[in-house]
């Protein structure tokens, strides 16, 4: 009884410990052993600026955004030259700590991510104004704009296990959700432009954030410079990325504006 004894707990102890030598195996450290410790991602970001304003107030087609910054004409167009929105964009930075190794399969992380953008037009002068079309309103010789900066708390999927054992296949898919807020104001000239009740166009939008993607890893192009760097300077991998995203900030406990919208996002990451 004895010998029974001790086999069975022996064999408790093993069964009890297993979890333990897996997840020392298939977690955060889940690593080939000529490759340094990898625990963050560190994204450089270039994408769209858009802004969801005059859907929010039901004026898709013609809302005060679109009135504002997207009817200036130039004062050598013809007269019937098409006014539309100019291209826009904003720039950031996305910081990840991978906290979670699933196996062999991917990560898991959490991340802050934030950019700035920033719509430019001349301002409307107020006795222009009279005609209901926008674009044929008078401009003074003052700019106006629209200044937001976004950011967002996430968690992150990254499934990278593939790229990671076959060379021929470096694409990892990502998601990304979270919280975001996005503090915005607009100027007048170099002073905050003001609102009919006198008070400074600045506030602070919150909602949430949600992208997917995909990540071509560089690695596969030249491992052994990439091997290199890792030995280096400690980056195990880099990427460049395409990402599309879309951000609510309509407000969560109250009513905000909506400086957020659809938008593609380009960039690279590497990660150490």
């Amino acid at each position: 009884m004895s010998a029974l004894r001790t086999s069975v707990l022996s064999a408790a102890a093993l069964f009890s410990l297993s979890p333990l030598a897996s997840a020392q195996t298939y977690g955060t450290q889940d690593r080939r052993p000529e490759e340094s410790r990898q625990d963050f991602a560190l994204e450089l970001r270039f994408g769209s600026f858009t802004e969801n304003i005059d859907n929010q107030v039901g004026m898709a087609a013609n809302g005060p955004f679109r009135q504002i910054f997207c009817s200036t004409r130039d004062a050598t167009a013809a007269s019937t030259a098409t006014v539309g929105c100019p291209a826009r964009f904003r720039f950031g930075a996305e910081f990840d700590w991978q906290i979670l190794r699933l196996g062999p399969v991917g990560s898991f992380g959490v991340g802050l991510v934030a950019s700035f953008g920033s719509a430019v037009a001349d301002a409307p002068a107020l006795s222009g104004m009279s005609s209901t079309d926008a674009t044929q309103w008078r401009r003074s010789a003052q700019q106006t704009t629209l200044n937001v900066v976004q950011g967002a708390a996430l968690a992150v999927l990254r499934i990278d296990g593939l790229a990671r054992r076959v060379r021929w296949l470096p694409v990892v898919p990502f998601a990304k959700a979270g919280l975001a807020l996005a503090p915005w104001w607009v100027t007048s000239g170099e002073a905050n432009a003001r609102d009919t009740s006198g008070n400074d166009a600045v506030g602070l939008s919150q909602g949430f954030y949600f992208a997917g993607g995909l990540a071509v890893m560089l690695d596969t192009f030249e491992p052994h410079v990439a091997r290199q760097w890792d030995q280096q300077s400690g980056v195990n991998h880099s990427y460049v990325f395409f990402e599309l995203n879309y951000q609510y900030l309509g407000g969560i406990t109250r009513r905000t504006l909506d400086v957020g919208g659809l938008a593609w996002t380009a960039g690279v990451n590497v990660e150490f």
